[in-house]
């Protein structure tokens, strides 16, 4: 034995070092990621929990249930005959055994381009032509045989060589009303100018009834056990690398298992640093589309207190002090930020008391959709500050926690990392037909 014999476990401790960060990688990704309510869904990657709904929804082939996407399939049972030979002390063995195996022979399907994840906020619509990216459910399955009665397509079957006369169906969907997790990327409609989510750069799409947790357990173990084989390879491959008079030795183990540990202690510890920057970066992208909408909201005001003054004349003095709402400075901190929206909700409180005992304006057809605007606004100022809180509080459990801990002091708190306060905003929920059958 030489020392070369070392090198394919060197190669494999490599390999599975890879693994381990990709999946590591992925991990982090799904488990670091706020949740985004659907009413303020922004532009790149996004993490969406809701209900499925559609307008116009699918009709399923064999159970006949309301989705968006549904696939059917039927297989045949069939047998083969493999033959195996083996050789043990010069003595040859040959063995033959009989596997049984599905094959299909006819299948169908189809899904919407486009449906809506819904929330208590609103409503996101998701784009994912030909089911792209959308994990379905098994709703129905059934073995039978051939001379079974009552399917009206056993005509079109033809008897297989090696078939069994046994049939299995099959069909899975995503059902209007299915509780969902989505990750994908957010872009404008060029149609609608509303966000959409659909597969993108850094955020391919996955719309599933499976739960996050799920998914970053799964690819937590895959880290794991990557790890532990890679260094377990680097041992093995260190103890033939520096053998000794032909064999593996004790030390070469040592060495080997220091350099695989060295490795990835530092490779964690950079991917750790690089996520903690990324969350706190998300974090302050978080606030400015608070601020974005709060600057909108604050637009909203004068134009509101302009067309309420044109009907309700006696009014005019109040609405008048309310076309100076201020917005947002640019760079505020929380504090300002809630005190200066309080007073907008005040100066809103007033508008909407104007416009109830108003008859004008209820007829009004630029004050009524002006007010549809200012619920959209307050739904996305809502959703933003949610987005926000969740943030920071993701960055602060990955501060807190090892093994963000250790390396915390090297990586300040962005400037502004105090959480909104829940009753400074009120939200004006829009009103959602939705019906989950």
């Amino acid at each position: 034995m030489t020392a070369a014999a070392g090198i394919p476990f060197v190669v494999g401790a490599i390999a599975c070092g890879v693994v381990a960060w990709m999946a590591s990688r992925q991990r982090r990704k799904l488990a670091d990621q706020p949740t985004t309510p659907a009413a303020a869904v922004f532009a790149g990657r996004n993490e969406v929990e809701g209900r499925i709904w559609a307008e116009s929804p699918l009709v399923s082939k064999r159970t006949a249930m309301h989705c968006v996407v549904w696939r059917w399939t039927l297989e045949e049972e069939r047998t083969r005959t493999v033959t195996s030979t083996s050789t043990n002390n010069g003595q040859t063995t040959t063995q033959t055994r009989t596997e049984h195996y599905w094959h299909g022979i006819e299948d169908d399907g189809y899904s919407l381009d486009r449906f809506e994840i819904v929330d208590s906020s609103g409503s996101v619509v998701v784009f994912a032509p030909d089911g792209q990216g959308v994990r379905t459910r098994n709703v129905y399955s059934e073995i039978f045989r051939r001379d079974d009665d009552g399917r009206g397509f056993f005509e079109k079957l033809l008897s297989s060589s090696g078939g069994t006369g046994r049939y299995r169906e099959q069909e899975s969907l995503l059902a209007v009303g299915d509780q969902v997790f989505s990750v994908g990327f957010a872009a404008l409609d060029d149609d609608s100018g509303a966000p959409l989510i659909k597969d993108g750069p850094g955020a391919n799409l996955l719309v599933t009834t499976g739960k996050e947790s799920t998914r970053t357990t799964w690819w937590q173990v895959l880290s794991i056990v990557a790890t532990l084989g890679s260094v377990a390879l680097a041992i093995v491959g260190g103890a033939r690398l520096f053998m000794r008079d032909g064999s593996p030795t004790p030390t070469g183990g040592v060495i080997g298992a220091a350099v695989a540990l060295a490795v990835i202690a530092v490779v964690g510890l950079v991917m750790l640093y690089n996520r903690l920057r990324i969350v706190a970066q998300m974090a302050d992208r978080a606030f400015s589309l608070v601020e974005v909408q709060l600057k909108r909201r604050a637009d909203l005001i004068p134009v509101l207190a302009r067309v309420a003054s044109a009907s309700a004349t006696h009014e005019r003095e109040t609405l008048a002090a309310l076309t100076a709402a201020r917005s947002v400075g640019s760079g505020a901190s929380v504090a300002v930020v809630d005190a200066e929206v309080e007073s907008q909700t005040t100066a809103l409180q007033q508008l909407a008391a104007v416009g109830e005992s108003s008859p004008d304006l209820q007829a009004n057809g630029a004050w009524l959709q002006l007010m549809a605007e200012v619920a959209d606004t307050e739904n996305r100022i809502a959703g933003s500050r949610h987005f926000y809180n969740d943030s920071i509080t993701v960055l602060r459990t990955r501060r807190q926690s090892f093994p963000g801990v250790l390396i915390a002091h090297w990586l300040p708190m962005p400037r502004r990392a105090e959480l909104f306060s829940a009753a400074v905003h009120e939200r004006a929920l829009p009103q959602l037909t939705r019906t989950f059958g």
